[in-house]
């Protein structure tokens, strides 16, 4: 320590000793003021503002003397990141880090670990208990629908892959024997990728929580989902198809659905407190948040009758859970589909036919995506294929003339080409005309 600060610590210790004991006489020896407690304070303030400069370089020391102590008890192969700590080692030509811990010395241990083995070691506990804490944190960023479908697909690979399993123990090959044996129980290309994108996305969760060091879902080739194109109708088959729906109720629901393109979920969430009949607007709990939706003037007829009977607490769509309210909406979509024999008429057919109409009359893609609440341009691009394909197909018999070219037509498209005149003769070289590219002549003495 610096001899001046250490003086000045000396004095302030002294003094504020002093004022403690109340040994004032000594503290004005110390400070040369009078002996009276407010003065002796103030004193006290003007001392320390007239060497602020020598604190300032106190406090600096003492931080880089704490700093340097903490520093020199980090273990080696520890990282600090912020105030935990992680161990790190290279592992296959790669430098990999452990999981974050609150001590350094347990990021030790896992340093040692890493060390003394030649594979990835284990840190992150089972499967089933790390797949369970994974949803319950999203259960409050992500709908409940989503989570239920995470759920289901975990189980289904956990039908091959036991929930007892050490997470680092879920690698490529395993992964490859789930496909395997999801693919002998019939699941279909399109179910094994919904559960290729739940590993993937549990997976990266446990990659930042320290429990697992790679991601064993990218190094697996996974089946591949054909494409395939929506179920859509154009607007006179629409309206055909729900003017054969004899049941006032139902009609009205499929309309509705086909004026405002709602998912079933988001019809089922629907109360009559969101809806603004004089604004003619509904606000809609959506998959990831709530936002304002337009009613077109036609679909209010509709809404009116889906309100009859119905409280402004009440649901439109009655029934006591959103599970019971989505069901009553499938079992009548079910029923008519059967009953007209169509089986387009789904609830998310509407919604996918009140798209590609809306861009067949001109509107812009971007408004598509806000009418439908689409997160991503790429899923409203999907409609804008069908459209492209409906331009391809009107111009593919195109014809201006009503016949096509000849082959002689063909054969004389082009004209012959003329052989290219010969420069007159001249006798003198200057009396040739010459462009600005041409060299100039030279002149031999």
């Amino acid at each position: 320590m610096p001899p001046v600060l250490a003086r000045h610590i000396q004095v302030l210790v002294s003094v504020s000793a002093c004022l403690t004991a109340g040994f004032e006489d000594q503290a004005e020896h110390q400070l040369g003021c009078t002996p009276t407690r407010r003065k002796l304070l103030w004193a006290l303030v003007v001392y320390t503002t007239a060497h602020i400069s020598h604190l300032l370089g106190l406090l600096r020391w003492v931080l880089h003397t704490v700093r340097h102590q903490m520093r020199k008890k980090i273990p080696p192969y520890v990282q600090r990141v912020g105030k935990r700590f992680r161990a790190w080692a290279m592992l296959g030509g790669k430098r990999v880090f452990g999981p974050c811990r609150d001590l350094p010395q347990d990021a030790h241990a896992d340093a040692l670990r890493m060390r003394s083995t030649r594979d990835f070691p284990v840190f992150g506990g089972t499967f089933g208990v790390r797949s369970e804490e994974w949803l319950d944190e999203i259960a409050s960023s992500v709908a409940p629908d989503t989570v239920e479908f995470y759920r289901s697909h975990l189980r289904s690979v956990q039908r091959t892959i036991p929930p007892t399993i050490q997470l680092g123990k879920v690698t490529p090959p395993v992964l490859r024997v789930f496909i395997g044996e999801a693919a002998k129980r019939g699941l279909g290309a399109r179910s094994i990728q919904h559960a290729k994108r739940v590993m993937h996305n549990f997976c990266n969760w446990c990659m930042k929580r320290g429990f697992l060091l790679t991601n064993p879902v990218a190094a697996v080739e996974w089946p591949k989902v054909s494409e395939t194109q929506p179920d859509v109708m154009t607007s006179d088959e629409l309206t055909g198809l729900l003017a054969r729906v004899q049941e006032p109720w139902a009609r009205s629901l499929m309309l509705f659905l086909a004026y405002t393109g709602l998912r079933r979920a988001e019809m089922a969430r629907l109360r009559v407190q969101d809806v603004d009949r004089a604004q003619a607007s509904i606000w809609v709990q959506g998959k990831a948040r709530a936002q304002a939706h337009p009613i077109p003037a036609d679909a209010l007829p509709a809404l009116d009758l889906l309100l009859v009977g119905a409280g402004p607490e009440d649901y439109v769509i009655p029934g006591s859970t959103e599970r019971s309210r989505r069901n009553r909406i499938a079992e009548t979509f079910r029923f008519w589909q059967k009953k007209l024999e169509e089986p387009r008429l789904h609830p998310h057919a509407l919604r996918h036919s009140v798209a590609t109409i809306l861009l067949r009359q001109g509107v812009g893609a971007a408004t598509v995506q806000r009418f439908l609440r689409h997160s991503s341009f790429a899923m409203t691009q999907r409609y804008v294929h069908l459209v492209e394909s409906d331009l391809r197909q009107a111009t593919a018999g195109l014809s201006i003339t009503g016949i096509g070219p000849s082959a002689a037509d063909t054969e004389h498209a082009r004209p012959a080409a003329q052989p290219a005149p010969a420069a007159p003769r001249s006798s003198s070289p200057s009396s040739t005309p010459r462009g600005p590219d041409d060299e100039p002549d030279t002149v031999h003495g």
